[in-house]
Formats: structure tokens, C-alpha cells, sequence
């Protein structure tokens, strides 16, 4: 097809838990007066920088074969349900699951919203799997962002 831009295949693992798959497509914004694109609102950015965005639709994969589909938020609040506000637990159990559940298990506990959280958080932390730590680190990051750019 001539009017092929761009493809690409990417193998994935096989998954233990429920996941959601999405394609994203961005390019330049459109700079031309006869198709402006307005100011979206960004939360994580004061500077406005133009672009376009295409997505796919969701695609559910039942992974963990239970007739139904589990998304990262319910994981989440079955974890922090089942470990009863233990967070040796929490982090033991996310051992098994990727960063998308994880940066949802420290959404749902505010995990860094203040100092003695933080430094709970990052005494248990240091026995975390890579994915944890790679979603907590990204809700933190996510989170700073936010507050910073929503800053009068």
C-alpha cells in the first residue's frame, strides 16, 4: 500500500495477568491557518507544544484465563484489600504483577503524599521487583509533574 508511513512489529510475552493493549500514533501539529488545532489543556506542561495523537482501540486479553477481564485498578484494590494495610505484603504480591498495577497500588494508597509515607515507602521499596519500582516511580514522577504545572 503506497500509503504505508510506517510499520512495525513488536513480539510480546506471554502475560500472567489481564492486560489492555493500545496503539498510539503522534506526529507534528498541523501549523497552517486552514486546519487549527486549539490549546489543549496539559496538566503536566505550562508550555503548549502542537501535536496530533491517533489511538487504536482497547484491546482486553483475559491473560490469567478467568473468563473475565481484570483491569490494572481492580488488581490494585485486591492486592491492597488482601494485604490488610501491610506494605510488605502489598510489595511481595506486586512482585507478580507489572508497572501499570503498581503505579495503581500507589495511586490508591497516596503513597507520596507526604514525607513519612515517602520514606516508608522507600524503606519497603528495597525489596521490590524491578516492575514495582518502575510504577511507583512512575506515578511519582507523574504526580510531581502535575502539581508543578497546575503552580499560579
Amino acid at each position: 500500500d503506497s500509503s504505508l508511513k510506517y510499520e512495525r512489529f513488536s513480539g510480546l510475552k506471554r502475560f500472567k495477568h489481564d492486560v489492555t493493549l493500545v496503539a498510539v500514533a503522534r506526529g507534528p501539529g498541523v501549523e497552517r491557518l486552514f486546519w487549527r488545532i486549539p490549546k489543549p489543556y496539559q496538566p503536566t506542561s505550562k508550555d503548549w507544544h502542537s501535536y496530533v495523537i491517533g489511538l487504536s482501540g482497547p484491546i482486553y486479553i483475559d491473560a490469567d484465563g478467568d473468563g473475565t477481564f481484570t483491569s490494572a485498578y481492580d488488581y490494585a484494590k485486591q492486592i491492597i484489600k488482601d494485604a490488610d494495610g501491610d506494605l510488605v505484603a502489598v510489595v511481595a504480591t506486586l512482585s507478580d504483577y507489572d508497572e501499570a498495577v503498581a503505579a495503581q497500588v500507589a495511586c490508591e494508597l497516596n503513597a507520596f503524599h507526604s514525607e513519612a509515607n515517602r520514606k516508608e515507602w522507600q524503606r519497603v521499596l528495597t525489596h521490590a521487583s524491578a516492575a514495582t519500582l518502575r510504577g511507583f516511580k512512575r506515578y511519582d514522577h507523574a504526580l510531581k509533574q502535575s502539581t508543578e504545572a497546575r503552580k499560579p
